[in-house]
């Protein structure tokens, strides 16, 4: 019989009631998964299922840990899509301190190339539940603000990070000086010391006695009523957990008399209720990874034969950030492949070095921090999943050069070579489209503007043929403005890069809104385009309309050059 080792708890109670067994692999059925686990990471719910206390409790003895990474071993008839050797991550209620877990298809993804292994064993359960809680459950809106209870935990420092992402002023609460200082190395905008300070005094300081918007819990216990009564009007109560110990009971009138929320966060149940609003956000933490926008905070490793020690010291709160098991350290050690590998939900990463210039940011526009890794399509998984899915940023393109070629390739296609130059009192003596460019070389001239030849534009002569409005025969190009609407017509080759539809069998797209073009974008130039579903609604015949904003950027600036609503059917 093939063996291996694992934690084993055979009853109910606390770390000690465990230990490393060597224990008969699971078996694989149909619609399985095995893999080699390479590493686990810890997460409360862990304790409270060792306790005996979680709202599910396994049959004993049992396997805790159900935050993984690893290796595909074998997959079942019904899971070919998974195959031996991928990288995968995985969650599961328990059964991950293991060298080796079998769990069901639909709780399997593959890892991110961009993403050790573990890495991603810190990333998905904390991310998922805070990125569920102010998404899905508070309806986060930029401009509001923020109280984490708990903010130097796993879930508490994610939380502080999506908060930054989405534009929240994010006041962090914690029981220690150093977990203050760890919140803030982190982007915490205000700090509270609750076991020195008083949460409702220190609330009305930051907030000028108007309350706050959101509260994310994970603690519970005696700091949860002062957090309530912080609340601002119409303010929302997001309760994660109870890592105090206590489930407090909270004056129902304080949420009457604030016209407030309190709403629960059970990231578990959600994720196997709502399969396709869990996988839209599982792609977009990866995408806020893979653009530098969010990191993982790992406060200690500990090998297999410590894992009992592990949830101990977890249990204590001896850990800052996320504690990790180490099942398999040569994988752990394995170098990580090279970026353009599967991405979760199946997506690949997009070929092509996205460069290290600013990002925007998923909310409002704006930039993030340098990027150093490709991003992978937004994956729509039906025609359901589109209609579900008004709202959410889709992502960004690769960066594309618009060259002089490009430029005299629009020019032939739509018969219009009525150009914009650059230095226009030189343009007939120019050599060529490969001159450098220099900062302050470009007339301030909106690009959907194209004078005749010889037409003056702010002050400076437009050079042209006197003709048909080319250069002069043997005379070189000088270099040129994009017409605005080569800008817009790269619309379709940005969105087959940002989102995919492999389930759509014609697409349509016949209309553009609101079109403005905001700034030139001059030759050489580099630019893309981030877009955001507004809305999708059915239509006759079976199909969804489409209402897409498109913000068009150019490297180095952080203005957009061109906005509109794209319009399209899909069927």
């Amino acid at each position: 019989m093939n063996m291996m080792n694992a934690l084993i708890s055979e009853r109910f109670g606390d770390p000690d009631s465990t230990a490393i067994r060597e224990v008969p692999l699971p078996e694989t059925r149909d619609g399985d998964v095995r893999i080699r686990v390479a590493a686990c990471g810890l997460n409360f719910p862990d304790l409270l299922i060792l306790d005996g206390k979680y709202q599910f409790s396994p049959e004993l003895p049992f396997i805790p840990g159900g935050e993984v990474t690893g290796v595909v071993v074998e997959a079942g008839s019904a899971a070919q899509e998974f195959y031996p050797g991928q990288r995968v991550f995985a969650i599961e209620r328990w059964g991950g301190l293991a060298e080796q877990m079998v769990l069901p298809k639909n709780r399997v993804f593959p890892l991110s190339d961009a993403m050790g292994l573990k890495e991603g064993a810190s990333l998905l359960y904390n991310f998922s539940t805070a990125l569920y809680a102010l998404k899905n459950r508070g309806k986060a809106k930029e401009g509001q603000t923020l109280l984490i209870l708990g903010a130097a935990g796993g879930v508490g420092l994610a939380a502080v990070q999506l908060g930054k992402i989405y534009g929240l002023k994010v006041i962090a609460a914690a029981g220690s000086h150093e977990s203050l200082a760890l919140c803030a190395s982190f982007g915490a905008d205000e700090l509270i010391h609750y076991r020195e300070e008083n949460i409702r005094d220190r609330m009305n300081v930051i907030t000028g006695k108007r309350g706050t918007d959101l509260v994310l819990d994970t603690v519970g216990g005696r700091f949860s009523e002062p957090a309530v009564r912080s609340l601002a009007w119409g303010g929302k109560y997001l309760v994660v957990g109870f890592a105090a110990g206590e489930i407090p009971a909270v004056p129902l009138n304080l949420l009457l008399l604030k016209g407030a929320e309190m709403k629960g966060v059970f990231w578990g149940k959600f994720s196997r209720e709502e399969p396709l609003k869990q996988q839209e956000n599982v792609e977009e933490i990866f995408r806020h990874y893979t653009a530098g926008r969010i990191r993982v905070c790992i406060g200690r490793e500990y090998p297999l034969e410590e894992a009992a020690q592990a949830l101990k010291d977890y249990r204590e709160r001896k850990i800052r950030g996320k504690a990790v098991v180490i099942c398999s350290p040569e994988l752990v050690d394995a170098p990580v492949p090279a970026p353009g590998g599967a991405l979760s939900g199946g997506v690949s990463a997009g070929a092509g070095n996205r460069g290290t210039d600013l990002v925007p940011d998923t909310v409002g526009g704006r930039f993030s921090e340098p990027a150093s890794a490709s991003s992978a399509p937004f994956r729509f998984l039906s025609p359901e999943h589109v209609l579900e899915s008004a709202g959410v940023f889709l992502g960004e393109s690769r960066w594309f050069q618009v060259t002089q070629e490009v430029i005299n390739d629009f020019a032939d296609a739509t018969g219009d070579h009525q150009w914009i130059h650059i230095l226009g009192e030189k343009a007939v003596v120019a050599p060529g489209p490969d001159v450098p460019l220099t900062e302050g070389q470009v007339t301030d001239v909106p690009a959907r503007d194209t004078p005749a030849p010889g037409d003056p534009v702010a002050g400076i002569p437009v050079a042209g043929t006197p003709a048909a409005g080319t250069p002069a025969a043997g005379v070189a190009p000088a270099p040129t403005i994009a017409h605005g609407f080569l800008t817009l017509s790269l619309a379709p080759k940005f969105l087959s890069e940002i989102y995919e539809m492999p389930f759509v069998r014609m697409g349509i797209n016949y209309g553009v809104d609101k079109l403005r073009f905001l700034a030139p974008v001059k030759v050489n130039s580099e630019i893309r385009m981030t877009a955001r579903l507004l809305t999708a609604d059915p239509v006759r015949n079976g199909g969804i309309k489409m209402r897409i904003a498109a913000t068009y950027f150019v490297k180095g600036t952080e203005k957009p050059v061109c906005s509109a609503e794209l319009l399209s059917v899909i069927y």
